[in-house]
């Protein structure tokens, strides 16, 4: 078998296996006088009972565009096949499919949107005798393997080929080529195998585009490659990404052991494996959605847990998930807890989602977040979605679906579709649990609080508690149901100190604040109607309006993300 080496930079990705070709031949016998034979070879040959071939046969056999139909056991057109001469030399051809118009023209040959694959067959008598055929394939063929992590991620491949077939001549089964470009599109399979059918040609140069399930594509050239007749050519695409980063379970465990200071348990990493410098300071990746296991989260330790060790860098998740997060109950010298203990001022943990997280009510630590038990700095493009969260049996717990407390940003973040548990003396919040910081630009949409009574357990959509804090341009979504004591639309708790509130949403419930009713529409604050809307205004088009006026005069360093209509008529981000 002979190997290729071809080449195929595809962003970071290249094809790393070597291209193999393959010559595929499959033996057919045809009967010198009456019928022609059942298929042999090998399985890859057989053909389904009603298969036609072309036949075409000059010389001492003549005949001109028989059809013959398999019927299970042999191949017959209803006629024995007429001899004028038997001494004399015969050439026949034979072409698998059949057209109704007998024709092997462009028309036909695409008709399917990619090449069709033609098997052919010749043989040439010198005399009348039994015809055996060797049937091949007439064109060449590319698979393209590409491996499952990659292409969980493809909406679809479009493979162009710079030259078509413009017809194949059934008498003697050569073709003509046109320079004019096909282009081949497969939706994604479960199969991680794309074939494709390709007219033999030299120096051909291909061009593959991968369009992702985000919309993103990329146009990916061949280096330029030799394409024979009835050869099949084997690829695998697999994933060659050296820059820095996390990709793994086995990567996140590492960098989280790196990063506070402990030995990782896989001997000899280090954390310039997980990220780069970039004018000064360390930006940390996460290339790949991860989905941890119990025993993952037992070897996992929160990311700058300790105060001397809180995360002072950039972590960006580029928009990846990590999944089955299990917040520990205990074993960490540390009052705030999540998949960050601490974020320092001036650190950034942004463009991460959790999925799937949870703790229980074991859980001993002061402040409990999902993305951070306790933010300084900015948490930005982050969301938590079906998780439970427990506040702890510790008195003035604070607990958080974004954060646990925070004296820093939480911009554009969401929570969605998470159930939180209070426990008495305990305040939690949908995005925050308790702090004087900044929450701008961000929603909690359809989550749910536990509604057992609870003494001086406090809930909020928005926040837990913000004293003095600020929330702007935020908004809240909650399904009619009834609301636990204590909860507020957009506070759990109010103590005289009251965050300035400017264009913030909530639906029309009556308390706003969970322990005092008497500010139920808060300054700043407005109440949208059944159609998610004031004033007949949809609150996505009040949000974006914010965002083009104050947010851009006010916070000029940060970029917004924009909002519209979700599917059930709500707002979420673009």
């Amino acid at each position: 078998m002979k190997r290729i080496l071809l080449h195929i930079p595809i962003l970071l990705f290249v094809l790393v296996s070597a291209c193999h070709t393959e010559q595929v031949e499959f033996s057919h016998a045809l009967s010198s006088t009456y019928p022609i034979l059942s298929r042999g070879g090998t399985e890859e040959a057989s053909l389904a009972n009603g298969s036609q071939i072309l036949l075409n046969a000059s010389g001492g056999l003549s005949v001109e565009n028989g059809i013959f139909t398999y019927n299970g056991s042999s191949w017959s057109n209803g006629q024995e096949l007429h001899w004028t001469d038997e001494s004399m030399e015969t050439t026949i051809t034979a072409l698998y499919p059949t057209y109704t118009d007998n024709r092997y023209t462009s028309e036909n040959l695409y008709a399917k949107g990619m090449l069709e694959d033609i098997l052919i067959a010749q043989e040439t008598l010198q005399e009348k005798g039994e015809i055996n055929l060797q049937f091949k394939h007439l064109f060449s063929s590319l698979t393209l393997f590409i491996e499952p992590t990659l292409d969980a991620n493809i909406q679809e491949l479009a493979l162009s080929v710079p030259v078509q077939v413009e017809a194949v001549s059934a008498s003697d089964g050569t073709f003509s080529l046109t320079d004019q470009t096909h282009t081949v599109v497969q939706s994604r399979n479960d199969s991680h195998a794309y074939s494709f059918i390709l007219p033999p040609c030299d120096d051909c140069t291909l061009s593959l585009r991968i369009t992702w399930k985000d919309g993103i594509f990329k146009d990916v050239p061949f280096s330029p490659h030799n394409f024979q007749s009835g050869t099949r050519y084997e690829c695998n695409i697999t994933s060659t990404d050296s820059r820095p980063g996390i990709r793994t379970a086995d990567d996140l465990i590492d960098f989280s052991r790196l990063i506070n200071g402990y030995e990782p348990i896989t001997a000899g990493r280090t954390l310039d494996e997980f990220g780069e410098e970039i004018d000064g300071k360390m930006i940390y990746y996460l290339w790949k959605n991860i989905e941890l296991t119990e025993a993952d989260c037992t070897d996992l330790y929160p990311i700058g847990y300790k105060k001397a060790k809180a995360f002072a860098n950039i972590f960006d998740g580029k928009g990846h998930t990590i999944s089955g997060y299990i917040i520990p109950d205990k074993g960490f010298d540390s009052d705030c807890i999540g998949l960050f203990g601490i974020i320092d001022e001036g650190a950034i943990v942004k463009n991460l989602h959790l999925s799937g997280i949870k703790n229980t009510d074991a859980t001993i630590y002061e402040c409990v977040g999902g993305i951070a038990g306790k933010n300084s700095g900015i948490i930005q493009n982050c969301s938590v979605q079906d998780s439970k969260l427990y506040s702890s049996g510790v008195v003035s717990n604070f607990t958080g679906g974004i954060c646990g407390s925070s004296s820093g940003f939480i911009i554009n973040c969401y929570v969605t579709n998470n159930t939180y548990y209070r426990r008495t003396g305990n305040i939690t919040g949908d995005i925050l649990g308790d702090g004087s910081g900044t929450i701008i630009n961000c929603y909690s949409h359809k989550n749910k609080h536990s509604t057992q009574i609870n003494k001086n357990a406090y809930s909020g959509s928005i926040a837990g508690r913000s004293p003095n804090g600020q929330i702007s341009n935020c908004y809240v979504y909650k399904e009619s149901e009834t609301p636990p004591n204590n909860w507020g639309a957009l506070l759990g708790f109010y103590d005289g100190y009251n965050p300035t509130l400017i264009e913030s949403f909530f639906y029309n419930i009556e308390n706003t604040h969970g322990n005092n009713h008497d500010h139920n529409n808060p300054e700043g604050s407005q109440i949208y109607d059944d159609a998610f809307k004031v004033n007949n205004v949809h609150i996505s088009t009040l949000l974006n309006q914010w965002i083009d006026t104050t947010g851009k005069e006010s916070y000029s360093n940060f970029t917004f993300r924009r909002w519209k209509v979700s599917t059930d008529g709500s707002a979420c981000f673009q």
